[in-house]
């Protein structure tokens, strides 16, 4: 939590998670002194706000995210080798049209399928991809560790976009990078 979030902002980021563990969790975090509950003025309803002692978890959840970050780019990490997300939490997720992307890490193809609003990601070449992505381990890491962004790599040449660049919004929002997703004419 990088800013402070209302609940129900926290419960669309939050797919799958119940309104009473949610709720739960707050509390627990709260008492810990981790967050901080922030009641708004009538009608603007409570936000929660990290606290210095939450960020000093900081360290530990970076290393938390470098180690998951192989799992995210690796499907097969785990010996499962396909993986679905739900990326529900997106607004406006349903209006994005189904479609096929590839994700190339170091030269080591893989498919991401989006369709109603979950990807799927599996070891491979795609079939028809809409856009390809090519980047290294070495900048997932930093994407994962929040100290590098997409865009970043765009600038930076680290990331390497392959098919039409009107796709790229679709990419964001079908990997749930974004947390909405206008539509518009993406087509070509």
């Amino acid at each position: 939590m990088k800013r402070s979030s209302r609940y129900g902002e926290l419960a669309r980021r939050l797919p799958g998670i119940g309104t009473t563990v949610l709720a739960d969790r707050l509390r627990k975090l709260e008492s810990a002194g981790l967050v901080e509950r922030q009641v708004g003025p009538i009608g603007a309803g409570v936000a929660y706000a990290i606290t210095d002692r939450g960020l000093g978890l900081g360290d530990a959840l970076e290393a938390l995210r470098r180690w998951g970050v192989n799992y995210l780019t690796d499907p097969a990490a785990d010996g499962v080798g396909c993986h679905s997300y739900d990326v529900h939490y997106v607004d406006g997720i349903d209006s994005l049209e189904d479609g096929e992307f590839g994700l190339q890490i170091d030269g080591e193809p893989s498919t991401l399928r989006f369709a109603g609003g979950y990807l799927e990601h599996q070891l491979g070449q795609p079939t028809d991809p809409i856009l390809v992505v090519s980047t290294s381990s070495a900048f997932m890491v930093r994407w994962a560790a929040g100290t590098s962004s997409w865009d970043d790599g765009l600038d930076s040449g680290e990331v390497v976009v392959i098919g039409s660049s009107q796709q790229w919004n679709r990419w964001l929002a079908a990997t749930g990078y974004l947390l909405a997703y206008e539509p518009r004419d993406d087509r070509t």
